[in-house]
């Protein structure tokens, strides 16, 4: 779960079909979306993903950022493309809390 008005690190691991960790610190582009049940998004590109030695990778979202979303369920799905091949993670579902006090703190 995730709350509006917070910073939360969110820390994904993309495995393959024989449930291998895919090493994706090699790939050119890599886009994580995040997408309200408003169709708001939020797009993080390469840039603000660290990569972890058992190649898993983390980002840390802003206030900013979860403000702009409603809650309730959202839903999160990791883009990559490395020379012409482009993959997709499965989509994922999470839950947004809401806050009691709006804005940024």
């Amino acid at each position: 779960m995730l709350t509006r008005g917070t910073t939360p690190t969110i820390i994904f691991t993309l495995h393959d079909d024989n449930d291998v960790p895919v090493d994706l610190s090699k790939y050119e582009v890599l886009i994580v979306t995040i997408e309200d049940s408003r169709k708001g998004q939020i797009d993080i590109d390469k840039e603000r993903i660290k990569f972890n030695d058992d190649f898993s990778f983390e980002t840390t979202l802003t206030q900013e950022e979860t403000l702009r979303l409603v809650s309730g369920r959202i839903k999160v799905q990791l883009r990559a493309k490395i020379d012409e091949n482009a993959i997709a993670s499965c989509e994922q579902y999470c839950t947004l809390a809401d806050i009691i006090k709006q804005g940024e703190i």
